[in-house]
């Protein structure tokens, strides 16, 4: 992942979690590109589940989406100019026959075009769920992590 896809990713994350509190802990990223210092840890890595080309981001909410009911959202962050390698379309076409949806964002526009979409569309017993669940969360874990989300947004 280039820096600049980086520092997109970073950016859509902080005001995902700003905006949709009680989803943020199903929004997450693989940890997946480099940091394998040896051939062993790449091995370590692999073993433990490590899939070449996995989505940077993976939100775990089904929703009804473009005409289609999925199960999950995978989001690739890629430069107006990037392309997707090889190992990423091949993840593409399992996760979407998966019944998935995969999306390439280019910019925070098309993130929160999406995202905003796909909220607006979970259905209504899941969603009533997931938030009844976040209630029951701490006030003082779920200020703090709202205070923190937006911090990094004001930063850009």
């Amino acid at each position: 992942m280039s820096y600049k896809e980086q520092k997109l990713q970073q950016q859509c994350v902080a005001w995902f979690r700003a905006q949709y509190p009680h989803y943020a802990m199903l929004l997450t990223h693989p940890i997946n590109e480099g940091g394998h210092n040896t051939r062993v840890s790449g091995a370590i890595h692999k073993s433990e589940g490590t899939v070449a080309g996995v989505a940077d981001l993976l939100l775990f909410l089904p929703s009804f989406y473009k005409e289609r009911m999925f199960g999950c959202l995978g989001i690739e962050m890629k430069t107006e100019k990037g392309r997707q390698s090889q190992s990423q379309k091949d993840f593409e076409r399992m996760f979407s026959a998966a019944q998935n949806c995969y999306v390439v964002v280019r910019n925070f526009d098309e993130f929160r075009t999406v995202i905003t979409r796909w909220i607006g569309n979970i259905p209504a017993d899941i969603a009533k769920s997931v938030v009844i669940t976040h209630a029951g969360l701490s006030w003082e874990q779920k200020e703090r992590d709202i205070k923190k989300f937006k911090s990094l947004i004001n930063k850009k």
